[in-house]
């Protein structure tokens, strides 16, 4: 007997624990790309040091912003500004962000 939609084939043990794992891994794989939708991250080299310009969206429900920070080679954070979600993270955008001295966009 075959497997019918009115009265599939039940589980064996070794199947059931393939099914688990395959659906365990493709919910994760959507949390990982789920964040890194929300992160963006470039490093920056100016004036003999190097700076980690992040834009980080935070999905508030009634507040959704963004907030763009640098860190610099040393691991402190040199700015952070709180930003719109619609600002667009960009090489050439990060570059000025940093030789302007960090101003709030």
């Amino acid at each position: 007997m075959g497997r019918d939609k009115k009265n599939p084939k039940p589980f064996d043990a070794n199947a059931f624990a393939t099914f688990v794992k395959t659906a365990s891994e493709v919910l994760d794989r959507a949390a990982r790309q789920r964040d890194q939708a929300l992160k963006q991250q470039l490093s920056i080299a100016w004036e003999g040091r190097w700076y980690t310009v992040s834009l980080e969206k935070v999905p508030d429900e009634y507040d959704p912003h963004a907030l763009l920070k640098a860190i610099d080679d040393a691991g402190e954070t040199v700015a952070s500004h709180r930003v719109d979600t619609r600002y667009k993270l960009s090489r050439d955008g990060a570059n000025a962000w940093v030789r302007a001295g960090f101003p709030e966009p």
